[in-house]
């Protein structure tokens, strides 16, 4: 098991979190992003949001799930200490204290073991 602390605050900053399941269908928009490795996806309902594009198997301006994902991100506050569950493209999916789960920027962490 892999712990963190937080070493900076942070914020969510999408109340509405894009939530899909392995096997689903999106269409993949091309937009400029801060984080390398992260694309733009549009669920059947018209719901955008950013995949780690690992998780997406692309063509053209589709891409399959392979695998679950829920965009929800973790507001953590300085100090705190999370287990760290996946980590993609500059973010980490964590859980707190309280088992609520969701990603935040790596660089607001510090990989402790």
């Amino acid at each position: 098991m892999t712990e963190a602390r937080v070493i900076k605050d942070y914020e969510s900053a999408y109340p509405d979190p894009l939530v899909l399941e392995e096997g689903e269908e999106v269409r993949v928009e091309e937009r400029p992003s801060e984080w390398d490795g992260w694309l733009w996806a549009i669920d059947h309902a018209g719901k955008g949001g950013w995949i780690p594009e690992s998780y997406l198997d692309r063509s053209e301006k589709t891409a399959t799930l392979s695998r679950d994902y829920d965009a929800t991100e973790l507001s953590v506050s300085e100090g705190e200490i999370l287990i760290v569950i996946d980590t993609e493209a500059g973010w980490c999916l964590c859980q707190n204290s309280s088992q609520e789960r969701g990603w935040v920027p790596k660089e607001n962490l510090v990989i402790e073991s």
